[in-house]
C-alpha cells in the first residue's frame, strides 16, 4: 500500500489509524523511508 502512495511524491504526511502499522511490513516500511510519531493519548470519560 504505501509504496504506491510514496511514487513520485517527494513530501507528505499520512495520517494511520487501527491496525494499518501492524499489517504486512507496514511500520517498517514506515521507519525506514520517512519519521513516525506514535501519539498516545489516554483516552477519558468525557465528552
Amino acid at each position: 500500500m504505501f509504496t504506491k502512495i510514496d511514487e513520485g511524491h517527494a513530501d507528505f504526511v499520512i495520517a494511520t489509524g487501527g491496525g494499518t502499522p501492524v499489517f504486512f511490513d507496514n511500520m517498517a516500511y514506515m521507519n525506514k523511508n520517512g519519521l513516525t510519531i506514535f501519539l498516545d493519548v489516554p483516552a477519558t470519560g468525557n465528552s
